[in-house]
């Protein structure tokens, strides 16, 4: 079977799994939509996956490790393949048709603009732990400067350094689920001045920021 139509029933396949939270949509054969027919025997897929609840970064994590760089490296590449499939017959010097790479900066690095937000004015740090990745670090160089999130997780609980530029402001995902403590450069957040809880929505504590380097850390409380 064509890698490139195996490689799409993968994706439905996971999205007929999680079919509440995740959907196909804008599904385009060599650009075109519903064609009637297509001469090129590898025809390029395109389409966009629609998510309207959380932890759907699993899914694109699944299909990440299953279909993905690592397929590349293993025919031979030393950089991003023009096609999903390391293809020989493309150049394999152009930018590749399918890629995950903005997936690592908001999803795994959790930086995203605030919903109406205009140039990063106000920033959602939104991290997505997901399989076995135990740390990720992304850093994204604003009209207003840089912004960064590095987080690693292990046995003691959730590290998250933030660094937010000025004249902006910030809102802070944590994990939540249970019991936890949640303290910013040593202290808990009730007793500092420089960050505000928010609300707990969908086993995340959401705190506000200012700009300036942040450090939290999540710990389990409790039984």
């Amino acid at each position: 079977m064509n890698k490139a139509i195996l490689f799409f029933i993968t994706i439905l396949s996971y999205c007929q799994v999680f079919a509440q939270q995740l959907e196909v949509v804008n599904l385009q054969c060599e650009y075109h939509s519903n064609p009637l027919g297509i001469e090129n025997p590898r025809p390029q897929l395109c389409w966009q996956l629609n998510a309207s609840q959380r932890n759907v970064m699993q899914t694109g994590y699944r299909i990440l490790v299953s279909n993905g760089y690592g397929y590349q490296l293993a025919h031979g590449a030393t950089a991003l393949t023009e096609s999903w499939q390391a293809y020989r017959l493309f150049s394999n010097n152009h930018f590749m048709f399918g890629h995950l790479v903005a997936w690592f900066y908001s999803g795994l690095g959790g930086i995203k603009p605030s919903k109406n937000s205009v140039a990063f004015k106000k920033i959602d740090i939104r991290p997505e732990p997901v399989g076995d990745v135990t740390f990720a670090s992304a850093n994204y160089l604003s009209p207003y400067s840089k912004i960064s999130s590095a987080w690693k997780k292990n046995s003691e609980g959730f590290e998250l350094n933030v660094e937010i530029p000025a004249n902006t402001t910030a809102t802070i995902y944590l994990p939540a689920k249970g019991d936890v403590e949640i303290t910013e450069s040593g202290q808990l957040v009730t007793h500092t001045t420089n960050v505000r809880f928010l609300r707990c929505e969908q086993a995340k504590d959401l705190i506000a920021v200012g700009s300036g380097h942040f450090v939290f850390k999540v710990k389990q409380v409790g039984n």
